[in-house]
């Protein structure tokens, strides 16, 4: 009996080989439940996770820059009641 991948030759038995790889790797990349579509999804999630974050963030350091400034705000309020307290008392 004839084994039809030995009578083939070196090049269709190589190009052969690289459909039959490409067609694994695809199927472990987009068929469902398998470990590499699981690793794709939770990395997306945690890029999507990371880009809200990084909004949030970006969204707050408003407040950090108007906390130094009522900060200073207060200190000079504080100066100004000791004056007052040194002049009252």
């Amino acid at each position: 009996m004839a084994n039809p991948l030995r009578d083939m030759s070196l090049i269709m038995q190589v190009l052969l080989a690289l459909a039959i790889t490409v067609v694994l790797v695809v199927v472990g990349v987009y068929v469902p439940g398998s470990p590499v579509a699981q690793e794709r999804d939770e990395v997306d999630k945690a890029v999507r996770e990371r880009a809200q974050l990084n909004q949030e963030v970006t969204q707050l350091q408003v407040y950090r820059q108007r906390y130094s400034e009522l900060k200073s705000q207060m200190d000079a309020l504080n100066k100004q009641l000791d004056t007052l307290k040194t002049i009252v008392f």
